[in-house]
């Protein structure tokens, strides 16, 4: 027997969203702090310019992976 659970939907999308972006979030600063602190020994001034670009590149990318991560997520919880 199916059962189903009554939601908001615009309630949820936000939700996921929120969530997908944390997710993407941590992921992204994980990789930028391996790869600026164990791989390169860089000077202050260029890990300030890597640190610009990093940040450009987030902010590039955050909301198409945050709605992808949240697809992922939806097809999880619709099972």
């Amino acid at each position: 027997m199916d059962r189903f659970i009554s939601i908001n939907q615009k309630r949820l999308n936000y939700l996921l969203l929120f969530i997908s972006f944390l997710v993407y979030f941590k992921i992204f600063w994980f990789l930028y702090s391996y790869i600026t602190f164990s791989l390169l020994s860089l000077p202050l001034e260029a890990t300030t310019i890597l640190d610009i670009i990093f940040l450009f590149i987030f902010f590039l990318t955050f909301i198409p992976c945050s709605f992808f991560i949240k697809s992922i997520l939806l097809k999880f919880l619709s099972r």
